[in-house]
């Protein structure tokens, strides 16, 4: 048997935590309809992310919810494919992005609840009176009294807005 002299160091010391996550929602997996594989769009920021050098990690919709992760650290999350979230971790984001996170998402994050039907909570919060519509699938864009105007065109990618609440900042 082979003991390991520095196991109950590390065991004792507080795990460093990556500033920057990308968020995986199960509930999407689920429900959405993309027109890309949602796994791909994961793999792809993780791919871009590991090229560049970045120390990122995960977290996961169910451990978020059920505390066994938390956005607290994190300073920038990823939101590959987050079209349907439980309202619950809406809340929590729009909490953490009040506080001064900044999200960085694929398509509008919540405007489904986990059945698919229309949600919205943190899109209503960060983006007041607008509403997000889907002209064809896999592109939305903001409608309503005062939407948000674009930040960016990008021939493949399309329009980048930025919605601010308190201190920090969602880029859809």
């Amino acid at each position: 048997v082979v003991v390991d002299a520095h196991a109950s160091i590390r065991s004792d010391h507080p795990q460093v935590e990556p500033r920057l996550n990308i968020l995986e929602s199960n509930s999407s997996f689920l429900n959405a309809a993309p027109s890309h594989g949602p796994r791909s769009r994961l793999v792809l920021f993780g791919q871009t992310l590991e090229s560049g050098g970045y120390d990122y990690g995960f977290l996961w919709e169910d451990l978020v919810l059920s505390g066994k992760q938390t956005l607290k650290n994190s300073e920038v999350l990823l939101l590959p494919c987050a079209t349907c979230l439980a309202e619950p971790l809406q809340e929590r984001l729009r909490d953490w992005i009040a506080a001064g996170g900044r999200a960085l998402a694929i398509a509008p994050p919540g405007v489904h609840d986990p059945w698919g039907r229309p949600s919205g909570k943190l899109l209503s919060a960060v983006f007041p009176n607008v509403e997000w519509a889907q002209p064809k699938p896999g592109e939305w864009e903001p409608r309503g009294t005062a939407p948000p105007a674009s930040e960016t065109v990008h021939p493949v990618l399309g329009n980048l807005y930025c919605g601010q609440l308190g201190k920090g900042e969602l880029w859809v």
